[in-house]
């Protein structure tokens, strides 16, 4: 069995990316990093490319013309998940309810990321109405947002995550780990 795929997730950097950030990427040593929008700064995006590829959103701060280009929801597929990326709460949850059937099942695990809150979130959701139809009620979404690293709400700490998914032949479900950042 291969090993485990890790997935960097960032949201909200607002123009500036902590060195500790890229730094606990590279520690990690992911494969990928997922920005959940407001970067704010092509270069923010171009510091995170220097660790990994970068898969990336336009959130409703993105107002430079070079990050207009950014898709409003990104999806990739990585070991045995489907990662579903978009800004706001409410238009991730509009994205899980438009995949196809064909979408859902050629995964184990839907992995559903979002910024905007600032707030960290890691929660396993069953189907409901809200993101999954009829035919797969037995199936569960991950819903992800790594918080913010430059401007936590909430009481909440500056922070990014670490998403661990599982291998395409593996049952194992994806996990998170939030870390909070310390300079």
């Amino acid at each position: 069995m291969s090993s485990s795929i890790k997935v960097g997730i960032i949201s909200d950097t607002h123009g500036y990316l902590p060195e500790v950030a890229s730094d606990i990427f590279q520690e990690h040593g992911v494969s990928t990093i997922v920005h959940a929008g407001d970067s704010e700064s092509e270069r923010t995006l171009g510091e995170l490319e220097l660790v990994a590829p970068v898969i990336a959103v336009r959130g409703n701060c993105d107002y430079q013309p070079s990050l207009q280009s950014l898709p409003s929801v990104a999806k990739c597929a990585i070991g045995n998940s489907l990662i579903v990326v978009a800004h706001k709460p409410d238009d991730l949850d509009c994205a899980l309810r438009r995949l196809s059937q064909q979408e859902r099942t050629a995964v184990k695990y839907l992995v559903g990321v979002h910024g905007h809150t600032h707030i960290p979130r890691f929660e396993e959701e069953r189907c409901n109405d809200s993101v999954c139809d009829e035919s797969s009620s037995d199936a569960s979404t991950i819903v992800l947002c790594p918080g913010s690293p430059v401007e936590p709400r909430s009481e909440s700490a500056p922070s990014i995550a670490i998403l661990t998914i599982a291998p395409a032949d593996s049952s194992l479900p994806p996990q998170a780990e939030l870390v909070e950042l310390i300079a």
